[in-house]
C-alpha cells in the first residue's frame, strides 16, 4: 500500500523570484501611490495654508494625473490625454479661474509628463532612438528659440520661459505623431477625437450666443475679464442695438470653437468619405457638428479657413478616386 507522506520543505515558500520581483515591483507603486498624496496634502498645508479644501484636493489629482500619465506605458493613451485636456478641458479652467497665467502652465506640465515619461521607458528599454525625416528643421527651430533667451534685453527667467512656453509647446507632437501616426485606424481615431473636441465646443458656443454679456461674465472671472477687460473695449458686438458677446466655447478666447471647427471639418469629412453604415451617421454628425462650431465661432478667418478646408478635401479626393492604368512591363523585364 502506498503511503502519502508530507513534503518536507520551508513552511513558507517565496516562489520564483520574477514571482517575487513582480510582487515587490507592484507593492512598491501601490506604496507610492498612497504616498504621493499625502506628501502633496502635506506640502500644500505647510507652504501654502491659506489654499482652501477645493483647491487643494484641486492641486492633488492634477499631480496624480501627471503622475499618472509619466507611468503609463502605452503612448496612444497619454497622448490622447493631452488632446482631450487641451480640447476640453483647459479652456474652461482658464475661464472659470482668475489664475489664467497659473492654469495655463498646467498644459506645459501634462505635456511634459508624457515626454518624461517616454524618455524614462526608452531609457531604461535601451531602445534605439530614430529621429523622423525632417527632424533637422525641427531641431534648428528649438535651438533658435534658445538662443533667444540669451538676448540682453530678455527680462528675467519667467519671460524665457513663457517664450518657450510659446514657441515649444507644441513640438513633441511632432515626434509623436511620428511615433503613432502609422495605420488607417490611428487617423481614424484622431479624426474621430477632434470632431467630437469640435462638435462639444460648437454646442457650447450655441448655447452661449443667447446669452446677454452679463450672463456669460457671471460664468467665472476668467468670462467676466474677456467681457470686461481693465484695458481696451469688451468683447461685444451690438445687433439690432442689442448686446452679443462672440462666444468662446469650450475655449479662453473669443471664436474659439471656430479655430477648432475649422480644423476638424476636412477630417470629418474624411471619415464620411470613408465610413460605412452607422458609422457614416456619425461622422456626418461629426462634420455638422464642426460646420456649428465655425459658424457659431462668428470669426471671418475661421470660415475663410473652412472653405479652403473643404476645397483642399474636395480637390484630394477627385484625386485619389482617379484609375490609373498599370504601368506596362517592357520585354526585358518579362520572364523567359
Amino acid at each position: 500500500m502506498n503511503v502519502i507522506r508530507q513534503r518536507q520543505g520551508r513552511v513558507l515558500e517565496l516562489g520564483h523570484p520574477a514571482v517575487l520581483e513582480r510582487r515587490l515591483s507592484d507593492l512598491l507603486v501601490t506604496g507610492l501611490t498612497a504616498l504621493v498624496p499625502a506628501a502633496l496634502a502635506l506640502a500644500i498645508t505647510v507652504g501654502f495654508p491659506g489654499v482652501g479644501l477645493p483647491a487643494a484636493l484641486a492641486i492633488i489629482v492634477g499631480a496624480i494625473g501627471l503622475f499618472g500619465l509619466i507611468l503609463c506605458s502605452r503612448l496612444e493613451i497619454s497622448v490622447t490625454m493631452i488632446l482631450l485636456y487641451t480640447m476640453l478641458i483647459d479652456g474652461p479652467l482658464k475661464m472659470l479661474t482668475s489664475q489664467r497665467e497659473e492654469t495655463r502652465l498646467l498644459a506645459d506640465a501634462v505635456i511634459l509628463a508624457v515626454c518624461v515619461g517616454a524618455a524614462m521607458r526608452m531609457a531604461l528599454q535601451r531602445q534605439r532612438v530614430v529621429l523622423p525625416p525632417l527632424s533637422g528643421w525641427v531641431l534648428a527651430w528649438v535651438a533658435l528659440v534658445v538662443v533667444n533667451a540669451f538676448n540682453p534685453k530678455t527680462q528675467g527667467i519667467l519671460a524665457v520661459l513663457s517664450g518657450f512656453s510659446q514657441q515649444l509647446q507644441y513640438v513633441p507632437f511632432f515626434f509623436f505623431a511620428f511615433a503613432l501616426m502609422r495605420s488607417k485606424r490611428r487617423f481614424r481615431q484622431l479624426f474621430i477625437i477632434v470632431g467630437v473636441a469640435a462638435t462639444a465646443s460648437g454646442l457650447v458656443a450655441a448655447y452661449q450666443t443667447e446669452l446677454t454679456p452679463a450672463q456669460l461674465s457671471a460664468w467665472g472671472p476668467g468670462y467676466r475679464a474677456l467681457i470686461h477687460p481693465e484695458h481696451g473695449s469688451g468683447r461685444v458686438y451690438f445687433s439690432e442695438g442689442e448686446a452679443r458677446v462672440r462666444p468662446p466655447g469650450l475655449g479662453a478666447e473669443e471664436g474659439a470653437s471656430g479655430g477648432i471647427g475649422h480644423v476638424a471639418l476636412p477630417m470629418c469629412l474624411a471619415l464620411v468619405a470613408i465610413s460605412r453604415g452607422r458609422k457614416k451617421w456619425i461622422a456626418v454628425m461629426l462634420a455638422l457638428g464642426s460646420m456649428l462650431a465655425v459658424v457659431v465661432g462668428l470669426g471671418r478667418l475661421q470660415l475663410i479657413g473652412a472653405a479652403l478646408g473643404v476645397v483642399a478635401f474636395t480637390g484630394l479626393a477627385s484625386l485619389a478616386g482617379r484609375h490609373f492604368s498599370p504601368a506596362r512591363r517592357s520585354r526585358a523585364a518579362r520572364p523567359s
